[in-house]
Formats: C-alpha cells, sequence, structure tokens
C-alpha cells in the first residue's frame, strides 16, 4: 500500500484543507476556489493511481481532501447522478461514501 508522503503533490494541502475546515458546518463555507479544487483533484488523482485502495487511503490519511474532492465534484458534475461523475477515474464510489 502507497502511503501519503509519495503522493501529496502539492505542500501540504491536507493540513491546509484542516485548518480552514475546521468549524465549518458545511465544505462550501470555506470557499473552493479553482486553486483549491485543482490541488484537491490533483491529489485525488495521485492517489487513485498510485495506491492499492485508493478509498482507503484518502479516507483514513486525507480526510479533508476526501471531503472537499467530493464536495467539488458535487457541486461541479452532480446532474441527478454522483459516482459515475466523478472527476477522477479508478475510485470506488461505493467505498468513498463509507469513507465520506
Amino acid at each position: 500500500m502507497t502511503t501519503v508522503e509519495g503522493i501529496e503533490p502539492q505542500a501540504n494541502i491536507e493540513d491546509e484543507l484542516e485548518q480552514r475546515l475546521r468549524g465549518v458546518r458545511l465544505v462550501l463555507e470555506v470557499g473552493l476556489d479553482a486553486d483549491t479544487v485543482a490541488r484537491v483533484r490533483e491529489v485525488a488523482a495521485a492517489v487513485a493511481g498510485r495506491s492499492s485502495a485508493p478509498e482507503w487511503l484518502l479516507a483514513t490519511q486525507l480526510p479533508a481532501v476526501l471531503v472537499t474532492f467530493l464536495v467539488a465534484d458535487g457541486v461541479d458534475f452532480y446532474d441527478g447522478s454522483f459516482w459515475p461523475r466523478l472527476s477522477v477515474r479508478g475510485l470506488d464510489g461505493t467505498k468513498l461514501g463509507q469513507g465520506f
């Protein structure tokens, strides 16, 4: 199984998101700008491409990335169906939902 250290290409986005999400009730309260969304999707894609259990890794080691990724994809791509519309291939929506 791959570790976070070998995956997270952006400087500590998990820590940054944890700070931004602390104390908010809705993820959108932090203001998901285009740069943040792009960075989160990049990390999710890296995890999906390099880990044998990407959903577990996101849920347990990058929970703020996971939550932000799912909310951003919901905002950008939801059209009545969610899991088939994820922007990153190689992630099992059923397992991601459990981590969410």
